[in-house]
């Protein structure tokens, strides 16, 4: 994906060749930055926030509820089994 303009590239579009094609093309008055900058960009992109990581929490807490809610039918099975059993 280009960083600039959010295009998904193709697999054969990745070869640096194809790259710096996209580069000059497309984004003509960003031939002249530095690595640093592209880096730069990339940091950004890998830190923005998104759904996954903003839902994480609440996943996580809505797993631990399910998880607890389980436990409880659980035990209130059993509990129910040997109820049942002992009037057998």
């Amino acid at each position: 994906m280009c960083l600039l303009c959010n295009k998904v590239l193709g697999n054969d579009a990745v070869k640096p060749s194809k790259l710096q094609d996209h580069l000059r093309r497309c984004h003509p008055d960003k031939t002249e930055k530095d690595l640093k900058y592209f880096q730069t960009l990339k940091d950004k992109f890998q830190k923005r926030p998104t759904l996954d990581r903003m839902f994480a929490s609440t996943s996580q807490r809505n797993d631990d509820g399910l998880r607890a809610s389980y436990n409880n039918s659980l035990l209130i099975a059993k509990s129910g089994n040997r109820i049942l059993s002992e009037k057998s």
